[in-house]
Formats: structure tokens, C-alpha cells, sequence
């Protein structure tokens, strides 16, 4: 059996309380995974727990799949948009 790392966030935003798991390590074997929680713990990491990773296991995959998620970057600028940012800037000093 396999485990990995992950680590749990909550915050109240407007008034609501939002929490999430965030998977911060690839499955690997329990004494790898043991060391690496140990280390994270030494340096401050908050919130971290050790989590098992059976076979056919998709809790892995879909915990990954929703961090993806939150954390995609907001479309790419367009070259016509930078130009138009470079040109206010130059326009303004």
C-alpha cells in the first residue's frame, strides 16, 4: 500500500467557512512518506496528515484534480492586450 501527504486549509470568507485538502506529495512507500511528514513538521508545515492510498484508490486522483482547479491561472493576455498595457505605461511616464 501506498500513502501520500496532504493538508488541510479552512477559513471563514464572507462569512462562510471554506475548507480544503491539498495534496502535497506523490504516493510513495510508508517509510518515505513518514520521513517527509517528519521533515515538514521540523520546518512548520500546519495541518499536514498521512494518508493512504489503497489500489484503485481515486481519492488521490480527485483531490489533485480539484486542487488543479482552484489553483488554474486566469486566461493568458493576448499580445494586443500587453501591447495596450505597455503603451499606458509608456503614455503615463
Amino acid at each position: 500500500m501506498k500513502f501520500f501527504i496532504s493538508q488541510t486549509e479552512v477559513a471563514i470568507v464572507d462569512g462562510k467557512l471554506i475548507g480544503f485538502e491539498t495534496v502535497l506529495t506523490k504516493p510513495d512507500t510508508e517509510k518515505a512518506t513518514r520521513e517527509m511528514i517528519w521533515r515538514m513538521k521540523r520546518i512548520g508545515v500546519p495541518n499536514i496528515h498521512l494518508c493512504k492510498h489503497p489500489a484503485k484508490s481515486r481519492r488521490y486522483g480527485k483531490l489533485l484534480h480539484a486542487q488543479n482547479k482552484r489553483t488554474r491561472a486566469a486566461r493568458d493576455l493576448t499580445g494586443a492586450e500587453v501591447a495596450e498595457i505597455l503603451a499606458d505605461d509608456l503614455t503615463t511616464s
